[in-house]
C-alpha cells in the first residue's frame, strides 16, 4: 500500500538515456537505432514465449537455458528494505511479477554491487504458504511460499517476500510495502553489458496481475511521457491520481484492453487495420486477432519494445502502400548505411512530405505521426516500423513518444494524447527532420511568436 499518498511519480530511465546504466556513449545514430529494433525483436520472442510459460507452479527441474533480457528498454530506480539500499530493475509491461536476485542465490547473474542481501533488512518477511498473496499455493521446504517467473526457457524461480520500497519522485518519496520475488535461480542474462559492470538486479512488473505493481499499491492506473529517443534524458512513470488525464487535454483517445487467456500479462489491442495518410492499405480481415485458445496473434502496446513491428505478411502490405505515397516524389532507395529497416530511401534537401500512419482500435485510432512513424536523417530516411519473426505485433515505444499514455487496469482501457515529452527537441527527428503536426505545447510557442512579429 501507498503511505499518505493517493498517487506519486517513478523516475523512468530509457535505456539509451545519458542516465542509464546501460547507456552506450560511442554509438552513432544509426547504430543506436539498429539496437532499439534488435531489442524488439528479441522482446517479441520474449513476450510470446512469456504467455506460454508464465505461471507460478512449482518447478521441479530446472534447465540450463539463459534468457537474454536485452529484450527490455526502460529501467526504474529504487530503494528496497531498511535500511534502504538502491538497485535498479529493468521495467516489463508484459508480466505482473516483480523479482530481484538474492544475494543468497544458487544459480546467478553477476550485478554491479551485488544482489538483494535480505539478512540487513529489517523490514523483511518471507510469506508463509497460506498467506493470501502466495498466489501459486507452491511451497519450498513445506513452509514459504515460491514463485516461478518463466519466459520460455529461462527465468527466476525463487521464494515470494515482502519488504519496503522506496522510489525518489518529483512529489517526494514514495514509500510501499510490496510482495515480490527473492530470486534464488536465475537463468537470466542483462543485455550486452552481462558481467561484472551489469548495474540490474531483476525485474519490475507492470502488467497484468495479482503481483503487479498498481494492483499492489492499488492506484489502479499509471502512465509515462516518453520523450524522443534524441533527447536522451529519463521521464517519470506518474500512479494513482498523479496519472489522471487534465481536463484541458486535447484529442484525447481511449480503446479497451482484449482479454488475453489466464495468466497473460500483456495489454492486448482490437487493431482492425492500417492506413497511410488516411487511406487503408486493405488488409485481410482479422490479421491482428489475438487467439486466447492457442495464445497466438494480437497486438500488444508495450513500453519495453523500443520500435514497432508488425507481422511480416503485414508489414508487406504498409510498404506497398508506402510505395504508392511515395512514388509522387521520384525519391531514390538509399544504398549507404542504412537503419534495421528494409524500407529506406534518400531524403532530397527540405523534403519533409511524410504521411501519417494510423492504427485503428476499438474507437480509437493510433497515430504515427512522422516523427513516430519514420526514422530520418540528413540524407536518408526509413520506416521506424519492423517486420517481426514472433507470434505478436507490439506498438512500441518509438511510436508512443511525445504522448501521454494512460493505462487504466481497473476499468481495463488505454488513453493517450499528443504532448511535448522530456526537454527533447519536438521538432526535430534524427537530429534534422521536421514533424508535420508539432504538439500542442510546442504549436502555441510558434503561433505565439507569429503574432508578435505580425504586431511589430
Amino acid at each position: 500500500m501507498i503511505w499518505g499518498s493517493k498517487g506519486f511519480n517513478i523516475k523512468l530511465i530509457p535505456r539509451d538515456s545519458k542516465e542509464s546504466p546501460l547507456y552506450q556513449a560511442n554509438l552513432t545514430s544509426v547504430e543506436n537505432f539498429n539496437q532499439m529494433v534488435d531489442v524488439t525483436n528479441a522482446r517479441a520472442q520474449w513476450l510470446g514465449l512469456m504467455t506460454l510459460g508464465n505461471n507460478n507452479s512449482r518447478m521441479d527441474t530446472v534447465q540450463p537455458v539463459v534468457l537474454n533480457t536485452k529484450g527490455l528498454y526502460c529501467i526504474v530506480e529504487m530503494d528496497i528494505g531498511t535500511p534502504a539500499r538502491r538497485f535498479y530493475l529493468m521495467l516489463d509491461t508484459g508480466t505482473a511479477m516483480t523479482w530481484i536476485q538474492s544475494a543468497d542465490c544458487t544459480e546467478c547473474f553477476q550485478t554491479q554491487g551485488g544482489s538483494f542481501d535480505y539478512k540487513h533488512s529489517t523490514s523483511f518477511k518471507f510469506l508463509d504458504c497460506n498467506h493470501p498473496m502466495c498466489l501459486s499455493r507452491s511451497c519450498q521446504q513445506e513452509k514459504y511460499c515460491s514463485y516461478r517467473a518463466m519466459y520460455g526457457g529461462g527465468g527466476s524461480y525463487g521464494t515470494m517476500v515482502s519488504d519496503k520500497l522506496t522510489f525518489n519522485s518529483d512529489t517526494g518519496k514514495g514509500l510501499v510495502e510490496m510482495y515480490f520475488g527473492l530470486g534464488i535461480w536465475n537463468s537470466v542474462n542483462f543485455g550486452p553489458d552481462n558481467g561484472p559492470d551489469n548495474r540490474i538486479a531483476g525485474i519490475f512488473g507492470l502488467g497484468l496481475g495479482d503481483y503487479s505493481f498498481p494492483k499492489q499499491a492499488a492506484l489502479g492506473s499509471f502512465s509515462h511521457c516518453l520523450p524522443s529517443f534524441e533527447a536522451k534524458v529519463s521521464t517519470v512513470l506518474k500512479f494513482g491520481n498523479n496519472a489522471d488525464i487534465p481536463s484541458d487535454a486535447e484529442g484525447v483517445q481511449t480503446t479497451p484492453f482484449v482479454q488475453g487467456r489466464p495468466g497473460s500479462a500483456n495489454y492486448y489491442l482490437d487493431c482492425s487495420g492500417i492506413s497511410v495518410d488516411g487511406v487503408d492499405i486493405g488488409l485481410p480481415p482479422n490479421t491482428f486477432k489475438y487467439d486466447p485458445v492457442t495464445d497466438k496473434g494480437g497486438m500488444v502496446i508495450d513500453t519495453g519494445a523500443p520500435v514497432t513491428g508488425i507481422f511480416p505478411s503485414a508489414y508487406k502490405y504498409l510498404e506497398d502502400a508506402l510505395n504508392n505515397y511515395f512514388a509522387k516524389f521520384s525519391l531514390k532507395p538509399w544504398t549507404g548505411a542504412r537503419l534495421y529497416s528494409p524500407y529506406c530511401y534518400v531524403k532530397p534537401p527540405n523534403f519533409y512530405q511524410f504521411p501519417t500512419i494510423t492504427f485503428h482500435l476499438q474507437g480509437a485510432h493510433f497515430i504515427l505521426e512522422p516523427d513516430n512513424g519514420f526514422r530520418i536523417e540528413e540524407d536518408h530516411f526509413c520506416l521506424a516500423i519492423a517486420p517481426l519473426n514472433a507470434d505478436i505485433s507490439i506498438i512500441g515505444a518509438f511510436a508512443q513518444t511525445n504522448h501521454v499514455v494512460r493505462y487504466d487496469t481497473i476499468n481495463k482501457k488505454l488513453s493517450w494524447y499528443r504532448e511535448s515529452c522530456g526537454s527533447g527537441p519536438a521538432l526535430h527527428v534524427g537530429g534534422v527532420g521536421s514533424v508535420l503536426r508539432p504538439p500542442k505545447v510546442i504549436g502555441t510557442i510558434v503561433l505565439v511568436y507569429l503574432l508578435f512579429n505580425m504586431l511589430l
